[in-house]
């Protein structure tokens, strides 16, 4: 089966005169509308919540509005890079990798700015350890798009470890010096619950190097938002669907903040004209639930793809927390907090704490009290930074349900299923997360394949390009 076009191909298609629905207004639905949009496309977007970005929207600090997450930006991020700079000057900063942790006694850290030291942490691990290590580098060096989870080095990996987890292929000590600092920062997961036929986006994150955007990522929703007609408040129950495909979404009877709505919706409640297609752009429980009766195969595989709940803390205080040379700190599984990291290079007095892993999943049951994680984060960050005695300015929390992607135990067994269209609907195509990556770029990496699938195979319908 061939595989999807190109970008330079799919760009040819001229989409004026087309309107398309995009379900989700997370990053990979501004991903979905954007690449509909370069083709002359018409896009409408419909999200449940009252904010565009999920987990990489915005919050005010104080008088500031900060990024919550997502910030971090690769120089591979080609696509996303592309995307900011279509939207207007969004110029970026650097921000790098820095992250430390405490290791008996002592203070390990990991800086891109001095890549030798960071492998010189490494001494010690065991020979095994090296050769797996090194046998992905290798494979993400061979092929650059194995960082974002494709079919073929997932099912080498599966084949190669037999579903062992991260937990069970490593060490302890790699696991507690690079290995768990990665799965519990991007999804939120312990090593033992991230297969190996998973690991590559992980292990691809350290060969990049990272910037920021310099005004946040707030201005670039705001721009992104200007390019679509916007349905904020719209929950989507179902879809639309005649003898030709899928045409529209059916909204929740009562939508937002308790605002009426609801009903079916391709034209404004009017019956022409209608969607030329509908791309899903939500997490995959969600995308199970509204397949559940068209694609009920493709709906169970998805309703397994796992998510671990995250809760982020914004504080700022009176003076630096951080320096430049030491800029996070990555706790210990036995610990609540995850991370804590200055939110700048030249904003060490603002920290983003992190409460994720297993041993953070008990506070997400409820919604954020800020107080009560500030003085969990302060308790553990204490020993390690200047906080007593650092008076707190402001406090943002925020709680993300249902958090960040930890993929399908069988990631390469989805994919298979996805590409092979055995459910195939006309109209409709996904783009998420759990697809390529929950790296910003890996969801712009799918979203980009979902817009070449219902441009080029509209007439056949695919849930995914092949």
């Amino acid at each position: 089966m061939s595989g999807p076009p190109t970008s330079a191909r799919a760009g040819r298609e001229d989409l004026s005169g087309r309107r398309y629905a995009v379900v989700g207004a997370g990053v990979s639905g501004l991903a979905a509308a954007w690449n509909l949009q370069k083709r002359g496309a018409e896009t409408h977007i419909f999200e449940r919540e009252q904010a565009l970005g999920g987990r990489a929207g915005s919050g005010l600090l104080g008088d500031r509005m900060l990024t919550l997450g997502g910030k971090n930006i690769g120089r591979s991020y080609r696509r996303f890079r592309e995307f900011t700079a279509a939207l207007g000057d969004h110029p970026y900063e650097y921000f790098g990798i820095n992250s430390s942790r405490v290791i008996g006694g002592r203070m390990v850290t990991f800086d891109s700015e001095h890549r030798l030291g960071m492998l010189g942490n490494l001494r010690g691990i065991s020979a095994r350890d090296l050769a797996r290590l090194g046998r992905l580098a290798m494979t993400l060096r061979r092929d650059t798009q194995a960082r974002y989870l494709d079919e073929e080095s997932c099912r080498a990996l599966s084949h190669r470890y037999r579903f062992a987890s991260i937990g069970d292929a490593f060490s302890e000590r790699l696991q507690e010096l690079l290995l768990r600092s990665l799965t519990v920062r991007v999804s939120a997961a312990e090593p033992d619950e991230v297969p190996m036929a998973n690991v590559l986006p992980y292990l691809g994150m350290l060969t990049d190097t990272y910037d920021q955007l310099a005004g946040g990522m707030d201005d670039v929703l705001k721009a992104a938002a200007q390019r679509s007609t916007l349905h904020l408040g719209s929950t989507v129950r179902g879809l639309l669907r005649d003898e030709r495909g899928v045409y529209g979404v059916r909204l929740s009877p009562i939508t937002g903040q308790g605002r009426p709505g609801g009903g079916d919706f391709d034209d404004g409640g009017s019956a022409e004209p209608r969607f030329d297609g509908v791309i899903l752009a939500t997490p995959a429980q969600t995308t199970a639930r509204l397949l559940a009766q068209d694609a009920p195969r493709t709906a169970a595989l998805l309703a397994e793809v796992r998510y671990f709940p995250l809760l982020v803390l914004l504080a700022e205080y009176e003076r630096p927390v951080f320096e430049h040379r030491v800029r996070a700190i990555v706790f210990g599984p036995e610990h609540e907090l995850s991370n804590a990291g200055a939110y700048g290079t030249d904003e060490l007095n603002v920290v983003r704490y992190t409460f994720s892993g297993r041993s953070a999943r008990a506070l997400s049951e409820q919604e954020p009290d800020a107080e009560r994680l500030a003085a969990i984060a302060e308790a553990t960050l204490g020993p390690h930074a200047p906080i007593a005695g650092n008076r707190r300015r402001a406090l943002l929390a925020k709680r993300f349900l249902p958090g960040l992607c930890a993929y399908h135990p069988d990631q390469a067994g989805l994919l298979s299923h996805l590409e092979s269209g055995g459910e195939a609907i006309p109209g409709l195509s996904l783009a998420g997360d759990y697809l390529r990556g929950c790296s910003i770029e890996g969801c712009f990496a799918a979203a980009e394949e979902a817009v070449a699938a219902i441009v080029s195979a509209a007439p056949a319908g695919r849930l995914l390009p092949a």
